[in-house]
C-alpha cells in the first residue's frame, strides 16, 4: 500500500490492519485538522477534509488519540 501527499508516498504499511490518518495544517496563523480512521488497504487513498481549528480544541484531540 501506498499513501500519497504533497511529499511522497507511504509504502510497508501492513494491509488489513487499523490505523488512524491524521493531517494538520498551518496557514497565516490558522490551524486546520482532520482525521480519519481506516483499514490499510491496497494502493488506497485517504482524501481528508481539513477544517479550522482552536489551538486548544487541537491539543483536546490530539489527546483523544492517546487515550
Amino acid at each position: 500500500m501506498k499513501m500519497e501527499t504533497s511529499s511522497g508516498q507511504y509504502s510497508k504499511l501492513p494491509i488489513g490492519e487499523k490505523a488512524i490518518v491524521t493531517g494538520i495544517s498551518f496557514q497565516n496563523d490558522s490551524i486546520y485538522y482532520a482525521t480519519q480512521e481506516i483499514v490499510i488497504e491496497e494502493n488506497m487513498e485517504v482524501d481528508l477534509d481539513l477544517k479550522l481549528i482552536l489551538k486548544e480544541e487541537l491539543r483536546d484531540e490530539l489527546s483523544k488519540l492517546l487515550d
